[in-house]
């Protein structure tokens, strides 16, 4: 029998995990812009494979995108899709955690 683990909060999870708040704070951020692009590139009705036509990547590159799962992503590709989707584009230094 597999024992679920259940946490109080995000928090107690990252620890669990060995996440300081930073990386929790950056993968929020990093998932609000997957969503966001995501909900672009279906708005403007185009699909995965013709938006990785437009920007030069393949449409498994757009899923991961999409998804979350690349690890790390370039300033410039995340332009690139932004622009092709003519989603505006502000880069701002905020605080990430309180």
């Amino acid at each position: 029998m597999v024992k679920k683990l259940v946490f109080k909060d995000e928090m107690e999870m990252a620890s669990f995990l060995g996440l300081s708040a930073f990386d929790v704070a950056i993968a929020k951020e990093k998932g609000r812009i997957s969503r966001l692009l995501r909900t672009a590139r279906l708005k403007a009705n185009v699909t995965q494979r013709d938006l990785a036509t437009l920007v030069g990547s393949s449409p498994s590159a757009i899923a991961r995108l999409e998804a979350g799962d690349n690890v790390s992503v370039s300033l410039e590709y995340l332009l690139k899709v932004a622009t092709a989707l003519e989603v505006p584009v502000l880069i701002r230094s905020t605080t990430l955690i309180a």
